[in-house]
Parts: C-alpha cells; sequence; structure tokens
C-alpha cells in the first residue's frame, strides 16, 4: 500500500508539473496575442485612386474579431477583392458585418487579411483593429489551475506514502 501511495503520488506530481508547464506556456502565447491587439484602435487611411480610402491590412485568424468605429458608410474587404472594387461594386465583395451599434461595427468568424474601405471626397475618420478571442487565454489558465491542483495532490500523497509505516503483520 505505502509503495503504491508512494508511485501514484510521483505519477500525479509529474502529471501536475507537466500540465502546469505547457499551460503556461500557452497562457503566455495566447496573453501575448491578446495584448497585441490591444494596441490601441488604429485610423491611418490610404488612398489608391480618388475618392477610395482603404485601411492597413488587417489580418484576422479564426476566433479574432474585427471592430470599426466610423460615422461613414464603410466596408470590409478581403485583402484579394481590393483591387477590383469600386464605389458601384463595393456592396458585392463587402463581408457581412456581425453587428452594428451606432457607429461601431463587429465583424467576426473571419480567416484571412482584410481592408475596411470608404468612399468619399476627403480621407474619412475611421478606426479599425483586430481583436483576438480572450477563449484561449480562458482554457489555458483553467488548465495551469488544474495542473497546480494534480501536482499538490500528487505531492500530498507521495509525502503520505513516503512517511507511511509498514503494515504489521501478525
Amino acid at each position: 500500500m505505502r509503495k503504491s501511495l508512494l508511485i501514484v503520488g510521483v505519477v500525479l506530481l509529474v502529471v501536475g508539473v507537466a500540465m502546469v508547464g505547457g499551460s503556461l506556456y500557452e497562457t503566455e502565447h495566447a496573453l501575448s496575442g491578446l495584448l497585441n491587439s490591444a494596441r490601441g484602435v488604429d485610423d491611418t487611411m490610404n488612398s489608391n485612386q480618388q475618392g477610395e480610402f482603404y485601411s492597413t491590412i488587417l489580418n484576422a485568424t479564426p476566433g479574432n474579431y474585427i471592430i470599426v468605429s466610423s460615422g461613414v458608410p464603410h466596408y470590409l474587404i478581403t485583402s484579394k477583392d481590393l483591387g477590383v472594387v469600386n464605389s458601384s461594386n463595393v456592396g458585392t465583395y463587402a463581408v457581412s458585418a456581425y453587428q452594428t451599434s451606432g457607429n461601431n461595427t463587429l465583424y467576426t468568424n473571419l480567416n484571412g487579411s482584410y481592408y475596411v474601405v470608404v468612399f468619399g471626397p476627403a480621407p474619412p475618420i475611421v478606426g479599425y483593429d483586430v481583436i483576438a478571442s480572450i477563449t484561449g487565454l480562458v482554457w489555458s489558465a483553467a488548465l495551469v489551475g488544474l495542473g497546480a491542483i494534480i501536482a499538490i495532490v500528487g505531492l500530498i500523497v507521495a509525502v503520505v506514502g513516503a512517511i507511511m509505516r509498514p503494515r504489521v503483520r501478525d
């Protein structure tokens, strides 16, 4: 019994420490992605022809969101379609918004490179940014906690197994 407890305790300790180590790495990765996306809203607009203005490139991966804040009509266009859109056909190339509230538009289910496009006589004031999903961070942090609990239980079980006296046989 004593030997079994010691073995189980050591295995739990090793598994717990491995979970904490791996999950800390993933948590750091998820957190750095979230912090990079929170660097601030960009408002740079470039022009490639008279009356057409476009943002810097916005790279989104699954789980990311793009949020656009603008008082003027705007369109989210894939990077491959930027060269073919104009004010008369932009609606056919525009990505559908998930939600609009006031001047803010949210785009979800994105994967690839996008531009915010606006048509008008002068460069508009448009804010835009890619926001990383927080889901990965939450799961990674939960795994760190679970790994720590497993490691602590493993340590306790291993100590109990090590200090237990052998059973006296009559």
